[in-house]
């Protein structure tokens, strides 16, 4: 049985307008945290308490929490989906082996990377699901897509595969690796009006 994540210390979600301008990171990491972090950790949560091995990797294989289809894999096929599922329950012995989300993720993109349809994000977060069932939590934000545009619009270098989070803005630091990762991808455009803002005072 996977270990029980964290209890999330709720914040109350503002109810903010489409015209919502943050001022300063503080206000883009407590966006994060009230609005997007609750249902980042309910997903995971599923995972983590999933009653096999087997079980979370059809759910992580699939990208599905309880049948609904997760939105960062909208656009993966399903049939390249179940494909996934088909390696990752064949290789249960060797996944659950693992002895750290750095040697999962290795193990998960060694397996499901050749599949023709399944990028770097789709890599990460089948790893991160498995990881919450098997108590390995990223200790790196790692860089892909939409994650690297914000880490590059903080002036990070977006080349590298991951940053470590003390090279973060103090602001993110409050929250897990996997939290900022999400928080730079999903604020993206707000972190680079922000930015500009700064420049042209």
């Amino acid at each position: 049985m996977g270990r029980t994540l964290p209890i999330f210390g709720s914040v109350k979600a503002s109810g903010r307008s489409r015209s919502w301008r943050p001022a300063r990171l503080e206000d883009v990491v407590a966006d994060y945290r009230a609005r997007k972090a609750p249902e980042a950790f309910m997903e995971l949560a599923h995972f983590s308490r999933r009653e096999s091995i087997d079980a979370v990797l059809r759910d992580a294989g699939l990208a599905r929490v309880e049948g609904k289809k997760l939105r960062h894999q909208w656009r993966v096929a399903n049939s390249v989906l179940r494909r996934s599922v088909e390696i990752l329950v064949a290789n249960a012995i060797v996944l659950r082996q693992s002895q750290s989300f750095d040697d999962l993720l290795g193990v998960v993109e060694r397996l499901i990377g050749p599949l023709k349809g399944i990028g770097k994000l789709t890599i990460y977060d089948t790893a991160v699901r498995i990881g919450a069932f098997l108590g390995h939590e990223p200790d790196k934000v790692f860089l892909h897509a939409g994650t690297r545009d914000g880490a590059k619009a903080l002036g990070l270098d977006g080349a590298r595969p991951f940053l470590m989070p003390s090279e973060l803005p103090e602001a993110f630091r409050q929250l897990a690796p996997r939290e900022i990762e999400d928080c730079l991808c999903i604020y993206k455009r707000h972190l680079k009006r922000l930015v500009r803002r700064w420049r042209n005072r």
